[in-house]
């Protein structure tokens, strides 16, 4: 019975590790916060409170936001779904993907802070596309639909919030 259990939790173990979604180092980019610096435009500086700080970012909290993105694209895309399928029940033409978000798809850039009450944030910003230099500059555009979108997850909390997905143009 116990070589039994202990069968299962390998088996299981394995399992998990096998399904597990592993972000590839190519798809992102930690961009550390700097108030003063240029790139840091008001558009990234309103996300954290005043008084923030920088900090770093280790591979294992980048992993232990996974599950929170995950959850936080779930959430998003059910109701996109229910959307899409209205619309689409009326306009043929109309693509799926142009409502729901395929995380797979998108490059990430990372901004970490400790707030005034030791909070650690993390900006993210997702993108399909981008011209320029991604992994130093902020990519930021006006509209572009669901290939632009942004979240905040709290470390410390565990938690996300401000989901933000661009208009379409």
């Amino acid at each position: 019975m116990k070589h039994t259990v202990f069968f299962l939790l390998f088996l299981f173990t394995c399992f998990a590790h096998a399904n597990a979604k592993h972000l590839h180092k190519s798809q992102y980019v930690v961009i550390p916060y700097d108030a003063s610096d240029a790139r840091m435009n008001l558009f990234v500086k309103s996300r954290f409170p005043v008084g923030s700080v920088a900090t770093s970012l280790t591979e294992k909290e980048i992993e232990t936001m996974e599950p929170l993105f995950e959850e936080s694209i779930e959430r998003y895309n059910a109701g996109q779904e229910n959307i899409y399928e209205r619309i689409h029940s009326k306009h043929s033409d109309v693509k799926r993907s142009e409502f729901i978000i395929d995380a797979g798809k998108y490059k990430r850039q990372y901004i970490a802070v400790i707030t005034p009450t030791g909070e650690k944030l993390v900006w993210i910003n997702c993108f399909c596309d981008a011209d320029g230099n991604w992994k130093k500059d902020i990519v930021e555009v006006l509209d572009g639909g669901n290939c632009f979108f942004n979240l905040i997850i709290n470390l410390t909390k565990g938690k996300y919030y401000n989901f933000s997905v661009n208009g379409v143009g």
